[in-house]
């Protein structure tokens, strides 16, 4: 037998608070106190955590308490907190509570309670669940392989029980395959060494075998392709995501996962505390994973995955897992009586203040419940919960009693709990009787002075002699007792009291006993509330309303506001509209009720510009000083203004339709420039006597009204609610009218077995959103359309009396203009038959078959009715219960880390399995030694993160939860260990680019670089030129013959004396002969002679007469002046040669030198 998905949802969600079911809990920490199982209090067969049944079957949670002498204690069964006891559902003799044809409302939780006199304790609780199905959480994915790399596939479906999976190949069942298949756990398959016969579409089937079904999940397609060539650019092997923390109960078995994509595998296992591994208690399986038969204590901890590369046997990557033995729960408590340590089952005297502390430890840390004599204990008055520590597998909780009564005697039961069992531990609370207690006054009464001081009175019991009296107050906001000491029958209190508060006060009598050197205390007084008044200062400090205003006319201003909060619980009574025109001194109000938010300022002028406000007034009246408090203006258009009559911003337009007389069809068009923040729409519709509301989504402009009353006239006004509903713009009220009702429609009960709703599910999405979805039977009628009704199931029935104060006055105004007669008063008495407006029932007509409905409230629970029809006949509604809340994300999938440099690292991950919500961000924590932690947060809508500033060589512990509103959910965590020297990463193609062109232009400059200077030499060779020197030798070339002698820098020192014995002519002075024998032109030869210049000294020479020429020739092809062993010297020879008579004729022969100076 098949559960309903609407059902499925809630044991589903039962289901992940209790991911095991123990079918008999250990009974070695429960409740093992002698002195009560002396009494029988004790069990011999404790309930389990929870029991899988099914619908229409016969049930039986087992408990069975313990055989003493004096019998066996009564048994007693509790569902939730009402005992079961009729004719279905019973108590058997051995303490067993039985259920025949278990039903949908016996899904519960239970406890089992044992009472022996006056004492009674409980077993933890006994979950009843049935057996069902979910959707597919996790399906196969299309996958991309090369060829010999590896690949992981997952599937999951939630099931009560645990489904078993088959993995299919090609809708076959998957080949036997030991070497290269591997499923580690049920719906997970390793693949290696991947083979293109492996390319195939695969899919999981689920079976349950208690509802003996099964579930095939839509299927994955496995693509194989060819490995690319790895020349020059070596593929990365790198560890496949696996879960990086695996829990299991004690002797269960254990797999570390630890996959690769080499076809040659090199896996090492390590402990991060390096302690060695036991290899008689672990086993290999697949490639490299890591299985545990049995795990115990030593078997916990953190383990390494290390892929080694065999080629450079350096390690490739690394994988943290960790693995935690969930341990059941021990227990222990303590007390100490007025701050000394007492032993349990100590007689505490009257007065006396007491502590118990309840110790636990388990793996996860356990959670802890206190129970006074069977019943849930709660934290009130004088009884509060303190010093709450709680680690990751340690618990610890205080109870506080304070100046104990006679009632406080009980059993005291400390009960914990975690995924892996339950333990308890009690003792009873003894107050003995003391003998001359003073007696409790009597006519107590409390009387409020101002909103923050009471009168209290009381009357004292005759014939007794007290010293004082204690006055208790208990703030029904707080549940805080608050004492304080008098000697008098009368008190004025006032600390602590706040205005609009509720207080309840009893009073006790003490006396002090010289002789016993402590105080008796007598019981509580008859119980005395008070009211606290309104502080006539709150106006003060209430803040006003921020007034919005849109013109609708060149005279018409039409204004809204949402209405304020008064601190304190401090009421609001009254509110005042006031306007003028800017820069006067005098304005215009209007006195509002306290639950209005719009009005319409009717007769302004065109073009003027106005100042408006709203105030609001409590009990203690208006706020003082209101010329100080702000005002809103605005500048009325000119009267020239082409305005549509309508609402410029919000335009409605109503239809009705022959066929379906009881409907009207509501469109709507809102000015672009109001969608802004747009939240959604409401579409209010009344009659004369009943008022109803439809929120839409921002993306629907119309709505049809259905199951309307035919020829009615109904209201109907669009409203468009911004942000969180504080500012909202509304359409102009509209009337219009339904037809009558033809008379050849037949009746809604014709022909309905022939069209049914099935198979009726809701999924809540978050606080306030359920989607509906829904089938209809395969008939040849054809259904025209849906009706569904939501209904407020938890609303409150005194609250449909009348409508909710924020809109009676909204509903006066439908009502005048449909009825055309003012109500008779604000309360609308007209509407004691009428729904209220605030979404406790809504209704909703669509033609296909699935919904959202949105704008619920949270933790109420509704009922969803679903009914097919066509336009003359109406089938029967399928009924569905729903509770929207928000939970907390489960923890974020596949988590893997990169280092990104020695200091930084790179996570990634995938979602959540189950948002439960709407997720505000990530929160990624992480810390070195766990105890000093550091936090980012990372967008919902990103699933990767970068961690900076880490210590290279350091372990740390990371972990990544995702936050809904309802808070932070549960955590993955992952470990990370960054080398100080990351391994070198190849070349990108980019940076090869870049190398190649700098190279390139590198070689480019060197060979520029060598043909520059190679023509520079040739050019010194071959080019008759003057090269200077350093500035005492300048050799010069005439004729194409070289002078004697050496280059500049080499001259010998005996060469000097030559150059001293030139005439001065020479020395200093160009000597440029002409024909006719004179010289002119001269100029002294510089080392700073260009090269232009040379040139043109070089031509004269060239130019030269014969006789010129002669001497030249005979200068350069004159002997060697000096010998060839430079020892002699010729300086006359060469001086004769070389000399020059400047005072010569000049019919002589010419003469032209070619020196070096």
């Amino acid at each position: 037998m098949r559960i309903p998905l609407v059902l499925r949802w809630w044991l589903l969600g039962a289901a992940a608070a209790l991911s095991t079911c123990l079918t008999s809990p250990a009974l070695a920490n429960f409740l093992q106190v002698p002195e009560l199982n002396s009494l029988g209090l004790g069990f011999e067969v404790l309930p389990p955590m929870c029991t899988i049944t099914m619908k229409e079957q016969n049930t039986t949670i087992p408990c069975k308490p313990i055989q003493t002498e004096h019998g066996v204690a009564n048994v007693t069964w509790v569902r939730k907190s009402d005992i079961v006891n009729d004719a279905r559902r019973y108590v058997l003799p051995n303490g067993s509570l039985f259920i025949s044809n278990v039903e949908e409302d016996d899904r519960e939780i239970y406890r089992c309670i044992l009472t022996a006199g006056n004492y009674s304790v409980t077993s933890a609780f006994a979950y009843l669940l049935f057996a069902g199905t979910g959707v597919w959480q996790i399906k196969p994915r299309n996958n991309t392989v090369e060829e010999g790399r590896a690949v992981r596939l997952t599937c999951y479906m939630a099931s009560l029980p645990l489904a078993s999976y088959i993995w299919l190949k090609n809708d076959a069942p998957l080949p036997i395959n030991k070497t290269r298949y591997y499923q580690p756990k049920p719906g997970v398959l390793q693949i290696t060494n991947v083979q293109f016969q492996d390319q195939g579409m695969f899919r999981c089937k689920a079976i349950n075998d208690m509802l003996e079904e099964e579930f095939l999940s839509s299927g994955g397609y496995l693509t194989v392709v060819p490995r690319r060539n790895d020349e020059g650019h070596p593929f990365q092997h790198s560890l496949l995501a696996v879960p990086s923390k695996v829990e299991v109960h004690e002797g269960e078995e254990a797999v570390l996962e630890c996959i690769t994509d080499d076809e040659e595998p090199d896996l090492h296992w390590t402990r991060i505390d390096e302690t060695p591994i036991a290899k008689n208690r672990t086993i290999r399986k697949g490639q490299g994973s890591l299985v545990f038969p049995s795990v115990s204590e030593q078997d916990t901890g953190v383990y390494n995955c290390t892929a080694v590369s065999k080629k450079s046997k350096e390690p490739t990557s690394t994988q943290m897992i960790e693995l935690t033995m969930m341990t059941p729960p021990k227990v222990q408590l303590s007390m100490t009586v007025s701050k000394r340590p007492a032993p349990l089952n100590t007689n505490v005297s009257n007065g006396e203040t007491v502590r118990i502390t309840c110790a636990t430890w388990g793996t996860p840390a356990p959670s802890i419940s206190w129970y006074k004599n069977g019943i849930l204990h709660v934290e009130s008055g004088r009884h509060k919960y303190t010093n709450k520590n709680l680690t990751k597998t340690f618990n610890s909780e205080d109870l506080f009693i304070g100046i104990i009564m006679s009632p406080d005697t009980g059993l005291y039961q400390c009960v914990t709990r975690n995924r892996a069992g339950v333990a308890s531990d009690a003792f009873i609370l003894n107050i003995p009787m003391v003998e001359n207690l003073p007696l409790p006054p009597v006519n107590v009464s409390v009387v409020a002075l101002t909103p923050y001081s009471v009168n209290v009175s009381w009357t004292a019991s005759p014939d007794n002699n007290v010293s004082g009296y204690i006055i208790n107050i208990i703030s029904d906001k707080h549940v805080v007792e608050s004492q304080y000491l008098t000697n008098k029958t009368s008190a004025v209190v006032e600390n602590k009291l706040l205005p609009g508060n509720t207080y309840v006060f009893y009073i006790r009598s003490f006396l002090i006993n010289d002789g016993l050197k402590k105080g008796l205390f007598s019981e509580a007084s008859n119980y005395a509330t008070v009211k606290m008044k309104e502080d006539a200062h709150h106006a003060n400090k209430i803040s006003m309303p921020v007034v919005n205003l849109y013109p609708k006319s060149p005279t018409e201003l039409y204004a809204n506001w949402t209405l304020v909060e008064c601190k304190n619980k401090c009421a609001i009574i009254e509110q005042n509209i006031q306007w003028k025109k800017k820069r006067k001194h005098y304005h215009l109000e209007k006195y509002l009720l306290p639950n209005v938010t719009e009005y319409t300022i009717n007769d302004l002028q065109p073009n003027k510009s106005y100042k408006v406000r709203v105030l609001v007034s409590t009990r203690s009246g208006y706020p003082l000083h209101m010329i100080q408090l702000p005002w809103y203006t605005i500048r009325m258009p000119p009267s020239s203004s082409d305005l549509p009559q309508d609402n410029v911003f919000l335009i409605v337009h109503l239809s009705t339709c022959s066929q379906r007389p009881t409907e009207v069809l509501v469109n709507w068009t809102l000015d672009v420039s109001l969608q802004k923040d747009l939240a959604s729409y409401n579409v209010l519709y009344n009659t004369s006597t009943s008022v109803w509301q439809k929120k839409l989504p921002t993306t629907e402009t119309s709505v049809t009204l259905t199951d309307l009353a035919p020829r009615t006239c109904y209201g109907v006004k669009v409203r468009a609610v911004y942000g969180t509903g504080q500012n909202t713009t509304d359409s102009h009220l509209k009337t219009i009218c339904t037809l009558p009702q033809p008379p050849y429609i037949l009746s809604q009960h014709s022909n309905t077995n022939k069209i049914k709703v099935k198979k009726l599910r809701t999924k809540v999405l978050n606080t306030t959103s359920v989607r509906i979805t829904w089938k209809h039977t395969p008939q040849k009628i054809m259904v025209d359309f849906y009706t569904i009704r939501v209904e407020n199931v938890e609303s409150n029935p005194e609250s449909q009396t009348e409508p909710p104060e924020d809109k009676q006055d909204e509903v006066k105004e439908l009502h005048l203009k449909i009825t055309g007669r003012a109500a008779r008063s604000p309360q609308l008495t007209k509407f004691e038959d009428s729904q209220d407006m605030d979404n406790e029932v809504k209704l909703y007509r669509v033609t296909n078959r699935k919904l959202t409905v949105t704008n619920l409230k949270r933790d109420h629970n509704y009922k969803v009715s679903v009914t097919a029809s066509t336009t003359t006949l109406t089938g029967h509604s399928a009924i569905a219960y729903v509770t929207p809340d928000e939970g907390v994300p489960t923890a974020p999938l596949n988590v893997t880390w990169v280092p990104a440099s020695p200091k930084d690292a790179i996570l990634t991950w995938n979602p959540p399995r189950l948002i439960n919500g709407r997720l505000v961000h990530y929160l990624v924590k992480f810390s070195h030694d766990q105890q000093e932690w550091r936090n980012q947060t990372v967008p919902p809508d990103s699933t990767t993160t970068q961690i900076q500033d880490l210590v290279s060589n350091t372990n740390y512990t990371v972990h990544i939860a995702g936050k809904t509103g309802k808070g932070v959910g549960a955590s993955t965590t992952v470990y990370i260990y960054i080398r100080a020297t990351l391994e070198r990463e190849p070349h990108r193609n980019t940076e090869l680019a870049v190398i190649s062109v700098v190279s390139f232009l590198v070689v480019v400059t060197c060979v520029v670089a060598v043909l520059l200077c190679l023509r520079i030499l040739h050019l010194r060779n071959n080019s008759p030129s003057v090269f200077q020197g350093n500035g005492t030798c300048r050799m010069v070339y005439a004729n194409g013959v070289k002078s004697s002698g050496r280059d500049h820098g080499t001259e010998p020192d005996d060469y000097k004396p030559m150059l001293a014995t030139l005439p001065p002519a020479t020395q200093n002075q160009h000597l440029d002969t002409k024909d006719d024998g004179t010289s002119e032109g001269m100029e002294p030869l510089r080392d700073g002679l260009n090269h232009h210049r040379m040139l043109d000294t070089l031509d004269d020479i060239d130019d030269a007469d014969d006789g010129s020429k002669r001497l030249l020739q005979t200068v350069s092809t004159t002997q060697a002046v000096f010998s060839k062993n430079m020892k002699e010297f010729n300086l006359r020879s060469m001086y004769n040669s070389t000399q020059v008579d400047h005072h010569s004729s000049p019919d002589g022969a010419g003469v032209a030198l070619a020196v070096s100076s």
